[in-house]
């Protein structure tokens, strides 16, 4: 009986855990993704665009000094990534 209770803590201890860290994960690769869609979308020289990665889409504007990526994290925040460009 005790070693059931002891399984069923550390587990239900470190599921949460785990949990946390996919989501952390998850939100790590979609910024990836995004500096990935800046570079990308320098290389095209096109000042406004729409890349679909994964199910997730990622829009960029080019300014005269910096691009912006934008995109949805998976609780549906909206986030950026902006990268100066130098001429």
């Amino acid at each position: 009986m005790l070693t059931i209770a002891i399984l069923f803590m550390i587990s239900g201890g470190l599921i949460p855990v785990l949990v946390d860290m996919q989501i952390q994960l998850e939100d790590k690769k979609r910024s990836m993704h995004a500096a990935e869609t800046a570079y990308q979308a320098v290389l095209k020289l096109s000042d406004r665009g729409e890349r679909e990665i994964d199910g997730t889409l990622y829009s960029w504007m080019l300014g005269e000094e910096r691009i912006c990526v934008y995109y949805l994290t998976h609780k549906q925040k909206e986030e950026s990534v902006c990268v100066e460009i130098s001429p």
